[in-house]
Order: C-alpha cells, then structure tokens, then sequence
C-alpha cells in the first residue's frame, strides 16, 4: 500500500456487455485504478457529470445513447472535456474510426483485433502509471 492509496485514479467504463465490462474492472482494478461502470450512455454521462474520472474507456454501440452521441456531450460539457477517451469497439470500418479520431479521442481499439492487456497499458501510459517499480 502507497500513501496514495487515497488518490487512485477513477477509469469510467461505459459498456453494454456484462463480460467486458467484469474483465476490464478486474484487470484495470488491479493496477491500482478506481473502476466506475455505466452499462449504457445515459447512465454513463450523468454519472460522469456528477464525479468527472481520470479517463473514459467505451464503446460505441450502446442502448439508449450510443458512443457517438456520447462523445458529442462529453466534448460539449467542460467539466469533461479535457478528460481522455479511449473507445473499444467491434466497429472497425475505417470511417467509423475517423469520425471518432476526428472527434478528439485519444486511442481507439477494435475488440476483435486488440488484446486486453494493449487495453490496459495504453491506459495506464495515458493516467502515468508506471508498471515498472524502480
């Protein structure tokens, strides 16, 4: 335990699927970030509003308010919009990638192609989080 247990950062997880969303609140938790999870958009940016995180892990198709529309309000909310984003999503047409680029995110991952793990360094590289312990 550091004497900055009290001061983790806060990942926000907003994703429909049950089983990603356990896999990476265990793998994230266990580099010593604080996990808050939304299973939809809605949920997802009025809880953010309320306690904005360190950084937003999502998808993009979402009930009720899918990523795009997500990332629209986060961008237009200035408690959030200087907050990164990483999106993790099956969409891997190469429009659908530059659009979100496009709109200020600062990595995207297709699922299907990209390891959890890649997942979880990229998010630790962008909270400064070193793994090595020198």
């Amino acid at each position: 335990m550091t004497s900055t247990e009290d001061q983790k950062p806060t990942v926000f997880i907003i994703e429909d699927d049950p089983f990603v969303l356990r896999i990476y609140q265990r793998k994230l938790g266990n580099s010593g970030i604080n996990v808050q999870l939304a299973t939809n958009g809605v949920e997802g940016f009025e809880r953010m509003k309320e306690a904005p995180p360190n950084l937003i892990l999502m998808d993009l198709v979402m009930p009720q308010k899918d990523g795009f529309e997500l990332i629209e309000d986060i961008k237009r909310t200035p408690s959030l919009q200087r907050i990164p984003i990483i999106v993790l999503s099956n969409l891997s047409q190469e429009k659908d990638i530059d659009r979100v680029k496009a709109m200020g995110v600062e990595e995207y991952f297709v699922k299907a192609h990209t390891s959890i793990h890649a997942v979880v360094d990229r998010v630790n590289q962008l909270l400064g989080i070193s793994e090595s312990h020198t």
